[in-house]
């Protein structure tokens, strides 16, 4: 890159994130978020969070949840949604990770660089978590199987994980819930045990699942293939008594 591209670039780079500081106020004050009494739904589920990890002084936001059932689902359906990047986002991403960049920022800029690529990555736990809340309210998150099944195929890991593990606690209809967790199955090596556990769940429900799981059940790691092997066993033996009384009605007749 010659030097005179190298400074266009820069200079574009910083009136990007320029304008991007200025316009953060109002987007902020534009952007409301849901609340849950009192308290924004994503603050609750940055404490719920962090409770997560051990016993703390977070047990407030959960039980927030907890009371709130449904009403909660709103807030939590609007944090899973996927963000793409805004061009202030991937700039200030940019701005940080390019050392020849950062040295000459104004400080200013730099502070809302890293600010906001802070905040990024906290959104994309954000909405993990918001998944893992979710699956929480078990039949009360109803609402939210639509956004759920969306998350299935999210193009982080973390949020796929999470949402297979979700279809089932949510009861997503089973048939529904089957052909999406069998194709996780034979999917990305981060979900396929999840999905597979899941799917163990359903018992005779996700007979469909067998040549999936079946398929699956030689996976090269051996965490995977034994939560594979688990619910093929499961599935198979509670299959088999309803086998049995089809054969017995076939032959009767």
């Amino acid at each position: 890159m010659s030097i005179t591209r190298a400074i266009r670039r820069f200079l574009l780079v910083v009136s990007i994130a320029a304008v991007a500081v200025c316009r953060a106020g109002a987007v902020g004050f534009l952007m409301r978020e849901p609340t849950l009494e009192g308290r924004s739904v994503r603050d609750l589920v940055r404490e719920a969070a962090d409770y997560s990890h051990g016993p703390g002084t977070n047990r407030g936001a959960a039980e927030v949840f907890r009371r709130s059932g449904s009403k909660a689902v709103p807030g939590l359906v609007r944090i899973m949604a996927p963000v793409r990047p805004s061009l202030a986002r991937r700039a200030a991403r940019e701005l940080t990770t390019r050392y020849w960049l950062r040295c000459r920022l104004p400080k200013p800029v730099l502070n809302w660089a890293e600010r906001t690529v802070l905040e990024s990555d906290r959104r994309i736990s954000d909405r993990e978590w918001a998944v893992v809340w979710c699956a929480s309210l078990g039949a009360d998150a109803k609402a939210a199987h639509p956004a759920l099944i969306a998350a299935c195929s999210d193009a982080d890991w973390h949020v796929r994980k999470e949402a297979a593990k979700a279809l089932v606690r949510t009861d997503v209809e089973p048939t529904v819930a089957v052909r999406i967790l069998s194709q996780m199955v034979l999917g990305d090596r981060e979900v396929r045990k999840y999905a597979a556990d899941s799917l163990s769940l359903l018992h005779e429900k996700a007979e469909a699942a067998i040549p999936a799981l079946r398929q699956a059940a030689n996976d090269p790691n051996e965490w995977v293939a034994s939560s594979v092997r688990e619910a093929l066993r499961k599935i198979e033996d509670a299959s088999a008594p309803k086998k049995v009384s089809e054969d017995a009605v076939k032959f009767s007749l």
